[in-house]
């Protein structure tokens, strides 16, 4: 009669602290699950940067239009006024404009998908090809600090000229090709960037 008294209270004992570490667990589970939801949530707070780099994108397209047209607007005093004008420097910071604002504009779309996109859509891109995209807009930023320094650089004869047409060349044939070298290895994987 011991025994079985002993056993029983030992059982009792033993299923008293599981249902207590189960709990315990329960709770712990929990309060990661709610950790965890707040962490997803709070990935919308990257919207706010999504908005200012698409915001500073549009600003940077409406401040190279106007370069273009000052630019013109020179050109045209110059041919009427016979004066020589600095209608290429304007031109250059014109394209800056342009590739800034291409480049944040791509920036925006690369943030979007990785911290919004990806984790509501599951059938989007994978992560990798949203670090090639931020790759690729790193690179056009880059591209933009070298048109800063053709802004600084004086283009007096036909050879400097040149030279910065064919750099401004080389720049674009890069940014091509970094395009397909990521869009053919997507493709070897069936998916699209």
């Amino acid at each position: 009669m011991d025994s079985v008294f002993l056993v029983s209270h030992v059982t009792d004992i033993f299923i008293t602290e599981l249902r207590q570490a189960i709990k315990r667990r329960a709770w712990k589970l929990q309060l990661q699950r709610n950790i965890e939801r707040v962490i997803l949530d709070c990935r919308f707070y990257t919207l706010f940067a999504v908005a200012g780099t698409l915001l500073g994108s549009v600003l940077c397209f409406f401040e190279g239009c106007s370069r273009v047209l000052e630019c013109y607007s020179h050109y045209l005093k110059g041919l009427s006024h016979g004066v020589k004008s600095n209608t290429v420097h304007i031109l250059i910071e014109a394209i800056d404009m342009f590739l800034f604002g291409t480049s944040m504009l791509v920036l925006g779309n690369a943030f979007y998908n990785m911290f919004v996109s990806c984790k509501t859509n599951q059938s989007n891109q994978s992560i990798g090809e949203v670090k090639a995209r931020i790759g690729y807009a790193v690179v056009m930023i880059l591209h933009v600090g070298m048109m800063e320094k053709f802004k600084t650089t004086p283009l007096v004869t036909c050879m400097d000229l040149a030279c910065f047409a064919a750099s401004l060349f080389i720049l674009s044939a890069s940014m091509f090709l970094l395009s397909k070298l990521s869009s053919s290895r997507t493709t070897k994987t069936g998916e699209r960037i």
